[in-house]
């Protein structure tokens, strides 16, 4: 295939650009009546075993899932593994570059230019972004 035209270039953006307006529109739409339907399985519907909201309507089911985590509470571990000296077992220390200190590292002159160059080296990537 060759290299479209630049006639064909701004007809497609044109398409694409339809096709972004109906898209965000619908999006738009759909969010509304996943809110109603959440609002309405709520409202209306039993929960089952696991801790379920779900409501039915012949092959179609609305289920608003529970979900359960076990966030830690860094407070009480951190003095529950302290009482029990397992904190250094428990909880490794983790190293994390410090930015500014590598480069006050570099006014003290333990570290050269050439030294962050090789630390740092850039990353380029590019965004493709369609305004209109």
């Amino acid at each position: 295939m060759s290299n479209p035209d630049i006639k064909e270039v701004e007809q497609t953006l044109q398409q694409y650009l339809a096709l972004k307006e109906q898209v965000d529109m619908l999006s738009e739409r759909q969010a509304e009546l996943k809110k109603r339907l959440d609002e309405a399985t709520v409202s209306y519907g039993e929960v089952d075993s696991k801790g379920h909201i779900v409501l039915e309507f012949g092959d179609a089911k609305l289920v608003k899932q529970r979900k359960v985590s076990n966030p830690i509470n860094e407070e009480i571990a951190m003095r529950i593994l302290t009482e029990k000296d397992l904190l250094d077992e428990c909880a490794p220390k983790v190293r994390k570059f410090d930015q500014d200190a590598i480069m006050a590292a570099v006014y003290k002159g333990f570290l050269t230019e050439s030294d962050i160059d090789e630390m740092l080296p850039p990353k380029i990537s590019y965004a493709f972004i369609i305004k209109g």
